[in-house]
């Protein structure tokens, strides 16, 4: 399935990947960090599970900075600038009412978003995350993994 590609820019001059598929109720669906939207279409299990969930909705990904088509030499990976991100995405998407998706690393910022805009939410769903990265993972874990996202 070919997949038109839109950009919007955040809060930082950021330029972020998304895409909107299917109809009815909006659902935006925060991206993992390791997770990259324009590559589902390599594993087929996955997309079929897409295919599904896109049956009567209209669904929004999009690809985190510094990651898949969003710009890649970005300096601030940090959850305000993901959070900004979301903002960026849901209002270039033109979306008033939705339902909001997050897993593992995008709980935080998507929780944020609820919580500072309940009136536009009509659903949080959450799977397999947190509200804060301390809360899973030692200071230890979180400092090597950022090391690994430094020197990688």
């Amino acid at each position: 399935m070919e997949r038109e590609v839109h950009y919007c820019t955040s809060a930082d001059g950021t330029r972020i990947a998304y895409w909107v598929e299917g109809d009815g109720p909006p659902f935006v669906w925060a991206p993992t960090w390791v997770e990259s939207y324009s590559l589902v279409h390599l594993a087929p299990s996955i997309e079929r599970i897409w295919q599904g969930f896109r049956s009567g909705r209209r669904v929004v990904r999009f690809d985190h900075r510094g990651t898949g088509l969003s710009q890649r030499d970005v300096n601030d990976l940090s959850y305000d600038a993901l959070f900004t991100d979301l903002e960026s995405v849901i209002e270039a998407a033109g979306l008033s009412k939705f339902s909001l998706g997050a897993s593992l690393s995008s709980g935080p910022y998507s929780i944020r978003y609820a919580a500072d805009n309940p009136e536009r939410l009509q659903r949080l769903v959450l799977f397999n995350t947190y509200a804060r990265a301390t809360e899973a993972y030692s200071r230890e874990v979180l400092t090597a993994l950022a090391n690994l996202a430094r020197g990688n």
